[in-house]
């Protein structure tokens, strides 16, 4: 069993004063001196599943690929060790042979992409700066692939479909490709994606998990006003006062809604269900607890909402197919028909129906590398060699940071 203490350390990052923030996603929670860790931990359990598996297969990893790459100088072997403890961890760079292990794993990518390959874009804006991460999509060996390319912010913060795909021509360029090498675009269903295709003369493939979050969103609607209550809810509680109240009765801790997810709907109503019973015995918040016809219609809502879950984490396997897209989407309109807008193939959302009712693709969840308050200096070139390693993690071993440590002469 893997001890407490242990995957705090691996998990967070401490800020002082008994703060510690998730490596995972970035939240901050308290855990006083002396007190264990149960609190660390518990938020792990509540909104990181599988957490204990994810260290356990890093940490068996880490052992193996020394073993699996032969022998290597021991400086080159100590090197590659706090390169990927900094990759991992998001711990200050090591530029000089970041940047030379940035150039090995890019050389690799151009030659493994081919002549043709489909482009999956993400973006979002901070700090008041807009990042587009591009992605590249093809098949190797009979496995598909999606290295990241490069992740950089729009010049003057121009977000238009021309802004983007003067970014793809930039990005392309280092590999050597054209955007005539482009057979679709994977992205959200947004305008301006839909733009960016139609100017690009290829179809848009628009993201089935964005669809879908779309379409619950729609289901819930009529629920608006009882969820709110619930948020409210959960917000009082976040406060210190009492939440320390209902510590004394349970480990677990309230959790607020994020109103463009629906996934994080589910995930606070699942919670209020649970600790129900606790939060009645918090005398501060006792008139806001949903009683009689309410909570009737939360649980009856939250059955609803467990068969989305189990579909949205479906949508998010790799091994999931056109066919199975389209089944689950069937099905869920036979029974809801509501969500029809959004999931039948000739929505309106839909770039190209013709090319969507015969190619279904999911766009793969992504952790979104958001820089934290202790970054926000850093270049945005630095910031992208940091991404770019991180997430092409498999395409870089212990070997490759012995040439570039040899080739740098360190």
């Amino acid at each position: 069993m893997i001890a407490n203490k242990q995957l705090a350390a691996f998990f967070y990052t401490s800020r002082g004063r008994g703060l510690f923030s998730c490596n995972l996603c970035n939240s901050v929670r308290k855990q006083l001196a002396g007190s264990g860790y149960s609190n660390l931990v518990a938020h792990l359990a509540w909104k990181h599943a599988g957490y204990e598996a994810t260290y356990a297969s890093l940490q068996a990893s880490s052992d193996r690929s020394l073993q699996a790459f032969g022998f290597v100088a021991e400086e080159a072997s100590h090197l590659f060790q706090w390169v990927r403890w900094i990759i991992e961890r998001n711990m200050p760079v090591h530029e000089k042979c970041m940047e030379g292990i940035a150039i090995e794993v890019g050389e690799k990518l151009g030659k493994e992409m081919g002549k043709l390959f489909a482009l999956m874009l993400d973006g979002w804006t901070h700090a008041g700066i807009h990042y587009v991460a591009l992605y590249a999509v093809y098949e190797t060996a009979g496995k598909l692939r999606i290295p990241l390319l490069g992740i950089s912010p729009l010049e003057d913060g121009d977000q238009t479909a021309d802004a983007h795909i003067k970014l793809f021509k930039n990005i392309l360029d280092v590999y050597d490709k054209t955007s005539d090498m482009v057979g679709f675009l994977v992205g959200d269903n947004c305008a301006t994606n839909q733009s960016i295709a139609t100017k690009m003369g290829i179809p848009l493939v628009g993201c089935a998990s964005h669809r879908f979050n779309l379409a619950v969103n729609k289901l819930m609607e009529p629920y608006g006003d009882l969820l709110d209550e619930v948020n409210n809810l959960m917000v009082e509680l976040r406060h210190e006062n009492n939440r320390a109240e209902l510590k004394k009765y349970t480990d677990l801790v309230p959790i607020k809604r994020n109103v463009t997810r629906w996934s994080s709907t589910f995930t606070m109503v699942e919670g209020y269900i649970r600790i129900r019973a606790e939060i009645k015995k918090v005398d501060a918040v006792e008139e806001m607890v949903p009683t009689g016809g309410k909570h009737r219609k939360l649980v009856a809502l939250f059955e609803h909402l467990k068969k989305f879950e189990s579909v949205c984490k479906r949508l998010q396997r790799e091994d999931a197919d056109m066919g199975e897209v389209r089944l689950m989407f069937d099905s869920l309109i036979a029974e809801y028909p509501v969500m029809s807008e959004h999931l039948k193939s000739t929505a309106k959302i839909v770039h190209t129906p013709a090319f969507e009712s015969g190619v279904v693709k999911r766009l793969f969840s992504q952790c979104k590398l958001v820089l934290t308050p202790q970054r926000r200096s850093m270049l945005p070139a630095n910031f992208e060699q940091l991404a770019f390693l991180r997430v092409n993690r498999g395409m870089w071993d212990v070997s490759t940071v012995a040439r570039v440590s040899k080739q740098q002469g360190s």
